[in-house]
């Protein structure tokens, strides 16, 4: 994901502190900003430490790859080399707002890229996820159900590029 500093554009990732932008501490859990007029409010991923976006991906795909059939073993295990690869890059997990006079919106949007020879069309593809939730406020559960969805329908897309082994 690339992230700019000082964007006024709320669909493009940025931090709060201009100088965490290369700390990949605060990158790796950054997921959103919403903003109401008067105050801005920036979301991270997880209330645990070493809870990320990428470890949430992580599980994404492996809930595609097991419910299509596949067996998911970690890299560092015996099975490893004789399992089929899967390499995926994050392009984009991002939480946006759009607020109105009385109401607004967030939106989460989750794309990733996807290399394998498991793959049904060719060895690389796309796969996507988002959700949108209108409210007239922001509670603390809204941002995390917007990501577990948009998570959901990245499983589901990732699900359709598979074949079965």
């Amino acid at each position: 994901r690339q992230f700019q500093a000082k964007t006024k554009d709320m669909k493009i990732p940025t931090v709060q502190h201009s100088q965490d932008i290369d700390n990949s501490k605060v990158t790796d859990r950054a997921v959103g900003r919403f903003s109401n007029g008067l105050h801005t409010f920036y979301f991270v991923y997880g209330k645990k430490e070493g809870t990320t976006v990428e470890t949430a991906v992580e599980g994404a795909v492996a809930n595609a790859l097991r419910n299509k059939g596949y067996m998911v073993v970690p890299n560092d295990s015996a099975d490893a080399a004789r399992a089929v690869p899967v390499e995926v890059v994050i392009q984009t997990f991002w939480i946006s707002s759009e607020i109105g006079v009385w109401s607004g919106s967030l939106k989460a949007e989750i794309q990733v890229s996807v290399t394998s020879p498991a793959l049904r069309e060719g060895k690389a593809a796309t796969a996507s996820g988002s959700h949108t939730i209108h409210t007239g406020y922001l509670v603390s559960a809204i941002p995390r159900n917007c990501i577990r969805d948009s998570l959901n329908d990245l499983t589901f897309d990732l699900e359709n590029k598979f074949k079965r082994p």
